[in-house]
């Protein structure tokens, strides 16, 4: 609002100016040209042409304005989605994903999707609770993936196997359950093969990290063995036998 009427005020000032110019026009010719008249006329004249002046200047300051805060606004946006964009391409080994890696990424999140919706049509309970803790482990194994794209080709069994499998019989399931075709036996089966699942995936989330594990016990029995060679430890303190 202080815009509009910081923005119209010059332009009531000419109008005005305008006005006065046509009135002391007119005088001035009614009374035979008076040095009044003609004093005002010319006095209005350069107020009209100053004001003229400042409107124009005011309406390209305005339109400078609006350009430069369109252009940061851009630029700010662009900014945030570079950001976006190296995070989601670089993971902590600190190169891009290849396309082949983003395609297997995409089809094991796609498949997990898959896998949570045939969950919550699952009635029973147990194993709807059973598929909804696989699923989390499906995706912290994913989510790993991403900060060590390495291990991908390691995993790729999880991917294009153990997730659109698991889907299946899940699927299979829940065809049974929703027609009462399930016994007791088949479902006491089926909570027994979750069980198993879960531990099967937990040991692979914890094998992605094998070669960390390594690394560290590695660094650490030599920075022992250096501390040894310099007279900082006593070997009796058993660091060169560090292993985790």
């Amino acid at each position: 609002m202080k815009k509009k009427g910081s923005i119209l005020s010059p332009i009531v000032i000419v109008a005005v100016l305008v006005a006065l110019l046509l009135i002391t026009g007119t005088h001035g010719s009614s009374s035979g040209g008076s040095v009044l008249a003609s004093t005002l006329g010319s006095i209005a004249k350069i107020l009209l042409w100053g004001a003229v002046l400042i409107l124009i200047l005011l309406i390209v300051f305005v339109v400078v304005v609006i350009i430069s805060v369109s252009r940061d606004s851009k630029k700010a946006e662009g900014k945030v989605s570079g950001k976006e964009d190296k995070t989601q391409d670089k993971q902590d080994t600190g190169r891009p994903l290849t396309a082949e890696e983003q395609a297997a990424l995409k089809k094991g999140a796609h498949n997990l999707l898959e896998l949570r919706k045939l969950g919550t049509s699952i009635r029973d309970t147990g194993v709807k609770r059973g598929s909804s803790e696989i699923c989390k482990l499906f995706e912290r194994t994913l989510q790993i993936l991403r900060q060590k794209p390495d291990q991908i080709t390691n995993a790729r069994q999880c991917l294009n196997y153990y997730i659109p499998t698991f889907g299946e019989i899940l699927e299979k399931y829940q065809r049974l359950e929703s027609n009462g075709a399930l016994t007791e036996d088949m479902n006491a089966k089926v909570m027994k093969y979750l069980e198993d699942i879960k531990a099967a995936l937990e040991k692979l989330n914890t094998k992605l990290f094998e070669n960390d594990k390594l690394d560290m016990s590695v660094e650490m029995k030599a920075m022992s063995i250096a501390f040894q060679r310099d007279g900082l430890v006593d070997d009796k303190m058993g660091l060169t036998d560090l292993k985790l």
